[in-house]
């Protein structure tokens, strides 16, 4: 697939989300669940031969800045106007240094305000960041409907599908492979990562 840029990674999703194809360019995958005015919105992007200077900034790698001046940096990337950082902490996925932020913000939408809460595991394999997102939202006047989904959704979708995240051999299939679902397995986790992945499986 183009849009992966030649990184081979497998995600997993959970039943009831649907692929879309409106996908922005550094989106490799779009997968998104609605119910009524809320919708779950989780996304695999790839951002390509990242500079060791952008790395070393934000990823925790050898020679990088120190926790206290990239978490620093994640903050005023992230906060701001409408925009709140809750949580950041360095971590890995798959071997891979990586780290996790979840905040929430507030932007227009069809001249709208909608309210989001949202996580993202940004995760560098060596050459690319690899960043995979996941985000409850729906209309500001409902922001009590939203954090009630986003309690439930955190556990069931947003963290299933960043600890879905695995980098394979090179197979010589472009693109990643997608799991099509989660069997109930995988949702009992600890922090390393999900048991088996489901039976069925597509490349894409």
């Amino acid at each position: 697939q183009p849009r992966a840029k030649g990184v081979r990674v497998q995600v997993a999703y959970p039943a009831g989300f649907e692929s879309r194809e409106d996908a922005e360019a550094d989106e490799v995958r779009k997968f998104t669940r609605k119910s009524g005015e809320l919708e779950e919105i989780l996304i695999l992007h790839v951002f390509p031969d990242v500079s060791e200077k952008r790395v070393k900034q934000a990823m925790p790698v050898p020679s990088a800045l120190s926790q206290k001046e990239r978490h620093s940096l994640w903050r005023k990337m992230l906060t701001g106007k409408n925009k709140w950082l809750r949580d950041i902490r360095d971590t890995k996925a798959h071997g891979w240094p990586g780290v996790f932020v979840a905040g929430t913000d507030i932007t227009k939408k069809r001249g709208k305000p909608y309210y989001s809460q949202l996580e993202v595991l940004t995760v560098y394999d060596g050459k690319n960041m690899i960043m995979l997102s996941c985000t409850v939202t729906g209309p500001e006047e409902r922001k009590a409907a939203v954090d009630r989904r986003y309690a439930k959704s955190s556990k069931t979708a947003c963290q299933p599908f960043l600890k879905s995240l695995r980098f394979m051999e090179n197979t010589g299939v472009n693109g990643p492979e997608v799991i099509e679902r989660m069997d109930d397995e995988i949702l009992q986790m600890d922090d390393g990562g999900p048991g088996p992945l489901c039976r069925r499986s597509i490349r894409r």
